[in-house]
């Protein structure tokens, strides 16, 4: 889902995630034109409501990132419709889809 928009996770190797809370980081290629608070405030317009990225302070001034809440009773078909919301958000706020790399 997030990948294929192309987001990337921040935490690579998937055994080291966890099961709460997934950070994922805007491409390097598209960070100057990234705007967490205008994507904050398209998703939640929807009903969607994400976080700031809570990174280490050597890698926070470097990364636009946002973290996505997972937990509790969520089903496929939320993960699928939230995935759907993002991606017409991002068009909206002029990106490609997937953003570029």
């Amino acid at each position: 889902g997030m990948v294929k928009l192309g987001f990337e996770f921040y935490v690579k190797d998937d055994a080291s995630r966890g099961y709460i809370i997934t950070t994922f980081q805007v491409p390097d290629a598209e960070k100057d034109k990234w705007d967490f608070n205008v994507f904050y405030d398209k998703l939640k317009d929807r009903r969607y409501v994400i976080y700031p990225a809570s990174l280490p302070p050597a890698s926070a001034s470097s990364a636009a990132a946002f973290r996505v809440g997972n937990i509790g009773q969520l089903f496929q078909s939320d993960v699928e419709e939230f995935v759907k919301e993002v991606e017409v958000v991002l068009k909206e706020m002029g990106f490609s889809v997937p953003m570029k790399a």
